[in-house]
């Protein structure tokens, strides 16, 4: 029925998705075409037929033409994934291919019946030659082709005038043809008057005497030079990549498999699987024809870094990998990996695109037997452990690398079943005022209430908070869990503070972010300034950076606090915190763990807190475990802190019945006189079942705690 519809419908802007993405010349995703106004004409054909989304791809020549249109139609809106998207990107590279070679096929057979006419009426070069297969005569076109005379011809003279590596096979389809007595067809490049060679189709049928002998052959020259150009690149199409013209996957897993069959014994293969860390950006910020040009760019530059007989592939839209052809051990190879990761970072610095892009590198060495598989595999995963490790950014496989892999995945599964059994929970941990010894806020952190295993930190769950979906969903159900518990609590004391929320980066990077968090809020009927948002410094230097200084500040602008956590241990500078000016710095529990007075990390926090109340923001110190410790920060100036000094994380009915314990005890006890375990006007009542490494990880930020 979509067939019958879409007949005779023709390609221009608003014609629906697939007459759009043709004159447009892009993919068009409509997740829903009761809504798109590409469908305003065309949505009451096809909302009979069940039809809510369509997702539309151009499908090109190799000359960049447009041969068709992939249209994918759905009866419930969606938008693709990323992996569905590279599906598109694979099934339109393989309609390419098949349409080019029907075309291809097609002109060879109307080709075929011209050949068949021209040698029964007009043939283009007719010739005769013995029984022996020796060259009788030649017609007049043979000079005019290739400027010999018709006698150099006979004989086995024509053979001069063939390219050197074609002369072997046509000799050998001669003697097939002359003993067997079958027709003759080959094909070989003839040499032409002004040197160059073009590939000539030579045929001939066997005249046979009375008794079926072989008395002579007729046969007639054909110039098929387009054909057989035009069948070499439908052939590089296919194992090649149309941007770079490097090898595609398919070539590439081709080639390696060849190598690894042809490997002499001791030796290996060394491949280093390459990622441009960043470059969707390029894409998003600058479009994706620059994006094109950057990729071809840095194809030919990848290429001029390595040896001539080192072999380079583009495996996917910005990843790359290399075959070194040299056998080539673990710690060269990592070696090698390291400076080709230099040589392309400061190509990528050249340009204002993509100075911002990172290279990453996963290396691993074949090892007997081993199929192509395993071998990209093993690159691959390497790859990921290098994008995942911030200061080390080339990987050589090792076990300990599946292992955690092995582990991540597991963490993902228990992520997506806490989901979907509402296992997700916050905990707070009250952060402590250390001139007052009264509760001056709490730090919401994520908790996974299983209902076998007890109560598990983050750290059972951490490679989901990465994973931009299983991440983002957990974001969403913390805060609004924590949103439920601050709308709950009867009691508010005064001079209480904030409740933390730790915002992811997925979360930040979202355009619009701020106005959701503020509705949400303001739906439960909670004041903004009763919440503080947690960021890492990760934010302030992500390449969408202004997306999320912008959300920030409008968060501020309605009263909320900004907290620049686990402060010390990113890459932020005073330049990004003079972009984003926040309220609260957090200096991070590293520093404060083995605090002494004289000790290696006192200077270090001594500067922090120095440098914050310059600043004029709050700092708080975390994880602090002594009363030492406690007693140094005040000293030096650290006004808050939190830790298992004071409290573990506990959770929401527990922090409701300490919030009432706080609202009837007013003032408190200094630490410094003299310290106490815990603040002597408060009572606390703590979790029997807590447990975990102090001050464990936020529940929405990406970067790491201990």
């Amino acid at each position: 029925c979509i067939q019958s519809l879409l007949a005779g419908l023709k390609i221009g802007p608003n014609v629906g998705s697939c007459g759009t993405a043709a004159h447009e010349r892009r993919d068009v995703i409509s997740p829903d075409i009761m809504i798109d106004p590409l469908w305003e004409e065309w949505r009451s054909l096809f909302e009979p037929l069940g039809v809510r989304a369509c997702w539309s791809r151009p499908v090109y020549a190799a000359d960049g033409k447009i041969l068709a249109v992939f249209g994918f139609y759905f009866r419930v809106t969606r938008v693709p994934s990323d992996d569905e998207l590279e599906n598109l990107d694979n099934l339109r590279h393989l309609a390419s291919v098949a349409i080019e070679k029907a075309r291809i096929g097609q002109a060879l057979r109307e080709s075929e019946e011209h050949y068949r006419h021209t040698v029964e009426h007009n043939p283009q070069i007719p010739w005769t030659a013995d029984s022996s297969g020796k060259i009788l005569s030649a017609s007049s076109r043979w000079t005019e082709a290739t400027g010999l005379s018709v006698e150099s011809a006979q004989g086995d003279g024509w053979l001069k005038a063939l390219h050197l590596d074609d002369i072997a096979g046509a000799v050998a389809s001669w003697s097939h043809a002359v003993h067997t007595g079958q027709d003759l067809d080959i094909k070989y490049r003839l040499r032409l008057q002004d040197g160059t060679y073009r590939w000539v189709r030579a045929r001939a049928v066997a005249r046979r005497d009375d008794k079926g002998r072989i008395i002579k052959w007729y046969g007639a020259a054909e110039d098929i030079n387009e054909l057989e150009l035009a069948a070499e690149r439908l052939r590089t199409q296919a194992d090649h990549d149309d941007l770079t013209h490097l090898f595609n996957r398919r070539g590439f897993e081709q080639f390696l498999r060849s190598k690894l069959n042809d490997l002499p014994t001791g030796d290996s293969v060394g491949l280093a699987a390459v990622d441009i860390g960043g470059f969707k950006h390029v894409n998003d910020r600058f479009g994706h024809e620059t994006g094109d040009a950057a990729l071809r760019l840095f194809g030919r530059h990848l290429r001029s870094c390595v040896g001539h007989r080192d072999v380079v592939a583009r495996i996917a839209g910005d990843e790359f990998a290399v075959a070194f052809d040299r056998s080539i051990e673990g710690a060269d190879l990592q070696e090698r990996a390291t400076k080709l990761a230099g040589d392309l970072n400061r190509h990528l610095g050249r340009s204002a695109k993509t100075r911002n892009c990172m290279i990453r590198v996963g290396c691993a060495t074949s090892e007997p037997l081993q199929k192509v598989e395993e071998l990209l595999r093993r690159a691959k995963l390497a790859l990921y452990a290098a994008k995942r490790d911030a200061h080390r950014p080339v990987k050589l496989f090792t076990p300990a690398i599946r292992q955690a892999v092995d582990e991540r995945s597991t963490q993902i599964e228990l992520a997506k079943e806490a989901l979907d059994s509402r296992w997700v929970v916050p905990f707070y941990q009250p952060m402590v005022s250390l001139e007052s010894g009264s509760i001056a806020g709490a730090e919401a952190l994520l908790r996974i209430a299983h209902p076998l295993r007890g109560i598990l930190s983050p750290a059972s769950v951490w490679a989901a908070l990465d994973a931009p979906k299983a991440g983002k969903a957990i974001s969403d159900r913390m805060i609004a869990a924590i949103l439920d518990d601050l709308s709950g609590w009867a009691i508010w004391p005064d001079g209480m503070g904030t409740i933390s929320i730790n915002l992811s980066t997925e979360t930040l990077l979202q355009v619009g972010f701020a106005r959701a968090i503020l509705q949400k809020i303001k739906r439960k009927g909670i004041a903004p300034c009763q919440v503080t948002v947690e960021i890492t410094e990760r934010v302030l230097i992500d390449d969408l950076a202004p997306v999320s200084r912008q959300g920030l500040l409008e968060l501020q602008r309605h009263g909320m606090r900004v907290s620049l956590d686990d402060f010390g241990t990113g890459y932020a500078s005073l330049t990004h915190l003079r972009k984003l000016p926040v309220n609260e710095i957090k200096i991070d529990q590293s520093f404060v763990k083995d605090l002494s007075d004289g000790g290696p990390n006192a200077a270090i926090v001594k500067s922090m807190i120095a440098l914050g109340l310059s600043m004029g923001v709050d700092v708080v110190a975390e994880g602090v475990e002594t009363a030492e410790q406690a007693t140094l920060l005040l000293e030096w100036g650290c006004r808050f802190a939190q830790g298992y000094y004071f409290f573990k994380p506990m959770p929401a009915a527990e922090f409701g019945r300490l919030l009432e314990s706080q609202s009837d005890h007013a003032g408190g006890t200094a630490i410094n006189s003299p310290p106490a375990r815990k603040p002597q006007n408060t009572k606390v009542i703590r979790p029997a079942y807590e447990s975990g490494t102090p001050n464990q990880i936020g529940i929405l930020r990406s970067s790491t705690r201990s």
